[in-house]
């Protein structure tokens, strides 16, 4: 688990202002390989990430498709 470091670095350095995390892992399913699980579903990570002023987003909202890119 990873996510303590994570923590404490950013915490301590104070120069992130959103972010956004997805932890992928084996999957105990015999239909997938990997099971996903984003900081943004902890709630109360979420919360601990809002007292340093640090905006918790979901992954894919962040992402720009090649069609919405094109688009415009």
């Amino acid at each position: 688990d990873f996510l303590p470091y994570i923590k404490e670095y950013i915490m301590k350095k104070k120069r992130v202002k959103y972010l956004a995390i997805m932890h992928s892992f084996e999957s105990t399913s015999d239909d997938e390989n990997y099971d996903y699980k984003e900081l943004a579903s902890l709630k109360d990570e979420v919360e601990e990430f809002k007292l340093y002023d640090i905006k918790v987003q979901r992954l894919y909202s962040l992402l720009i498709s090649f069609y919405e890119f094109t688009r415009d």
